[in-house]
């Protein structure tokens, strides 16, 4: 039977990644402990290949997002959580992004500022209030 860390992955700004260490290193990281294959196909999909060299710290904004998507998504978990996937990507990644939820197995959660492309994704819109 599988942990809860194994059945969920996240993609989000409020997980803090090292700063200190290659985008390269970070997933060989990630590939080792869950033993999972490289994942070519989401780096190739987000044109992360140059950023590879670079530290997470240097990343930019839209390649922090990129990382973070390829170290969700490599993991294949059952649930999916993802916290503003499409902000600051460009319009490439986007697609990508969307080509990737489209033919994604399992169950994805998203959280939104702008769900509007969510919706027209085929997402259920559920509105959540403060309390």
């Amino acid at each position: 039977m599988q942990s809860v860390q194994q059945q969920i992955a996240i993609a989000s700004d409020s997980v803090l990644l090292p700063e200190f260490i290659t985008a390269k290193n970070l997933l060989q990281l990630s590939q080792s402990n869950w033993q999972l294959r490289w994942p070519q196909q989401l780096i190739d999909a987000f044109a992360f290949t140059a950023q590879l060299q670079q530290t997470v710290a240097n990343l930019s904004a839209g390649n922090l997002k990129k990382l973070q998507l390829i170290l969700a998504f490599m993991r294949q978990p059952a649930l999916l959580l993802l916290d503003e996937p499409d902000i600051a990507l460009d319009e490439p990644a986007q697609l990508s992004l969307w080509q990737l939820i489209n033919d994604y197995p399992g169950t994805i959660v998203a959280a939104s500022n702008t769900p509007e492309s969510f919706v027209r994704q085929g997402f259920e819109l559920v509105r959540l209030h403060a309390l």
